[in-house]
């Protein structure tokens, strides 16, 4: 990843995915990320690029990956599908600001 994105770019994707699996945190109503089920703590930035490049590829790719973690309900899929529109719009953001550079 760093051939393609300079380390500004890397150290705000490290910002945003610490703030994405800190909201993740709230609506499963734990402590800190550590507390998470394991596979939303695996979850990684880099993942959700990579899954397509487009935001809707990548808003169904992660809605899939956080619908199979341990505990997801229908509270936690209503609370989460804000969480992550702002997530892939926010990256979709940032490389666009990357791009126009």
């Amino acid at each position: 990843m760093t051939g393609k994105y300079d380390m500004k770019m890397l150290s705000r994707l490290g910002k945003m995915e610490e703030e994405f699996k800190q909201e993740l945190a709230d609506i499963w109503e734990v402590e800190d990320e550590d507390e998470l089920p394991d596979s939303l703590q695996e979850l990684d930035f880099n993942d959700i690029m990579a899954s397509g490049d487009t935001t809707v590829l990548r808003n169904e790719w992660l809605t899939e990956q956080i619908s199979l973690a341990e505990g997801f309900d229908d509270e936690k899929a209503a609370k989460c599908a804000g969480l992550i529109d702002k997530t892939i719009n926010a990256i979709q953001m940032l490389e666009d600001d990357y791009v126009h550079k």
